[in-house]
């Protein structure tokens, strides 16, 4: 097996519209996807705009615009991201790269808007540039060391676009759209602070024999989940997602379910105590998820061999399951408030 050693030259990432503040770092990677809840912050089921976030934006309140949208419910997110890396020695050559994306993420707030309690709506384009270099030096790589290296051009894509409702005194959450489970599931803002993506949206371990079940980044198909909070810090949830090779084609906006060939059913449980002024909060997680979806073994040939010494493909079967648990704890915080630690 030849081994493609490499050395990334520094990684760069920037908020066009807005500074990098401990909140933004947790939503870097999705440019202000409010799901992704900061690490530093009390859990929440959605976190709604705040006007109070100016001191996270780069041109502030956008001379008074900014806050006039979120008072009606409209919260609008431009951003930019860059990365640049280079392969010192090995692989097929050696040299650098640089790829960036700007994305433009709109939350809406529809009890602001309309009148209609609970509903919010959340929609990210973004539109990438660049080059990658685990395609151009290392081969195609495929735990690739640059993050954004997706559907790499000019053109715009929609990332995603859901809406979510909450019931229940804000104790039960439903959601459902163009989506993947790594929006909602096994997932951290702790997993895209390094630069590759062999962990980076969720660790690509859980893919398994089937990248098209469960997903992650550029790749959406139709799903929804179910999220239950019966007391603040514990929450139990369940998905169901389509299980297809379009995931939105290249503009992201090809819907059909002509070619589904499964389901992807993933559930989690969790406990995030901690999270209040001066704590140090914790996030406890245990997953997994049933794929039906009919898949070739990743271990096993036909004959009950190991692929890796017959070299033969693996058994057709035609269900999977993976699941993960995930811990993480604040050691130290910076201040006795919720800015981080």
């Amino acid at each position: 097996m030849r081994k493609y050693p490499c050395m990334k030259f520094f990684s760069i990432g920037i908020f066009a519209m807005s500074t990098v503040s401990q909140s933004a770092k947790a939503q870097i990677n999705d440019f202000g996807a409010r799901q992704r809840s900061d690490l530093a912050q009390p859990p929440v089921q959605d976190r709604p705009p705040q006007v109070t976030d100016d001191h996270e934006h780069l041109l502030k309140s956008w001379w008074g615009g900014r806050n006039w949208l979120m008072k009606h419910g409209i919260d609008v997110i431009p951003a930019y991201m860059l990365e640049a890396a280079g392969n010192v020695s090995g692989g097929l050559s050696q040299g650098a790269a640089y790829t960036g994306r700007f994305g433009i993420d709109l939350e809406i707030d529809w009890a602001k808007l309309a009148g209609l309690r609970g509903l919010k709506s959340h929609t990210l384009f973004v539109s990438n540039s660049g080059r990658d270099l685990s395609a151009d030096r290392l081969n195609n790589d495929p735990y690739s060391i640059m993050e954004l290296n997706g559907r790499i051009g000019t053109f715009v894509r929609l990332q995603f676009a859901y809406v979510t409702q909450d019931l229940a005194n804000d104790h039960l959450q439903i959601g459902a759209g163009r989506a993947n489970q790594s929006l909602f599931f096994d997932s951290s803002p702790l997993y895209c602070m390094f630069l590759s993506l062999a962990i980076c949206r969720v660790p690509r371990a859980l893919t398994g024999a089937n990248p098209d079940g469960f997903y992650s980044g550029s790749k959406t198909n139709w799903g929804g989940y179910v999220r239950y909070r019966p007391v603040t810090p514990f929450y139990m949830q369940v998905g169901a997602f389509e299980v297809s090779r379009s995931h939105g084609g290249a503009s992201g906006f090809s819907w059909s379910i002509r070619e589904t060939n499964g389901v992807n059913l993933p559930f989690e449980i969790g406990w995030q105590p901690g999270g209040g002024a001066g704590e140090r909060p914790s996030h406890f997680a245990l997953g997994g998820y049933y794929d039906h979806a009919p898949v070739h073994d990743v271990y096993w040939d036909d004959f009950g061999n190991a692929r890796i010494l017959s070299r033969l493909p693996g058994r057709r079967s035609h269900s999977h399951t993976a699941f993960w648990a995930q811990f993480d704890h604040m050691i130290k915080r910076n201040t006795a408030s919720n800015v981080g630690g």
